[in-house]
């Protein structure tokens, strides 16, 4: 089962070796751990689905309505809700698109196979995209959406970010030098082993099953 907030609080204090949290506030360890799962969504983003109904005509289709979208990785049009995924991959004409973003509202430019006309008002389509990963409860989340094997990752991170965090904090205190030396040195190597896994699971990720440009838009004769 996914683990809550309070769950990793627990993983990263006892990694911090700080179980009553009197050297690494909770504030500071939900902090590093926001940050580490920043970190976590630009290498391996949560991947979701959405089916919209068109509010008009047009190659080009606003998605407001999706929360938190970072990148669109497949679109089937036409679409049908009521017939299963073989024939509407089958009926799909999106040979590849753009996606923009304008006063950071999100909208995809489709490119449709030639000779096969627009999408129209209430027509359906279907949008795989990706967005931030979540833990239940930090920042107000509902849900963690972080693959279990991956948790002990975050771990890592967080206490990184944590005790780099706990270097600045001690770095002017009298007689600290020493303490604060160490903390430093052991939270750039707990994000080193971070940064590392990172790159490993980025690698693995899953990608779209369409290229996101398609084919290309042909040059014209001012390109060529």
């Amino acid at each position: 089962m996914p683990s809550t907030l309070a769950q990793f609080r627990t993983r990263i204090s006892q990694a911090l070796l700080d179980t009553s949290n009197v050297s690494f506030a909770i504030a500071a360890i939900d902090e590093a751990l926001q940050t580490a799962l920043d970190d976590y969504s630009q290498a391996a983003p949560f991947s979701n689905e959405a089916l919209l109904t068109l509010p008009g005509a047009g190659r080009t289709i606003a998605l407001d309505s999706i929360t938190g979208l970072l990148a669109v990785t497949q679109i089937w049009w036409p679409y049908d809700s009521l017939k299963d995924d073989d024939v509407n991959d089958a009926a799909n004409l999106v040979d590849g698109f753009v996606l923009r973003f304008d006063d950071a509202r999100p909208a995809v430019q489709l490119k449709i196979r030639s000779g096969s006309g627009a999408p129209v008002l209430n027509d359906e389509i279907y949008v795989w995209y990706t967005k931030p990963h979540t833990i239940q409860n930090l920042a107000s989340s509902a849900i963690t959406t972080v693959v279990a094997t991956h948790e002990t990752g975050l771990v890592t991170g967080a206490s990184g970010y944590a005790a780099l965090a706990r270097a600045i904090d001690i770095t002017e205190t009298y007689n600290q030098r020493r303490a604060q030396a160490e903390i430093e040195s052991w939270g750039l190597r707990q994000l080193a082993t971070f940064r590392a896994w990172l790159a490993i699971v980025h690698t693995a990720a899953p990608v779209g099953r369409t290229k996101v440009f398609g084919t290309g838009w042909q040059l014209d004769k001012w390109d060529k």
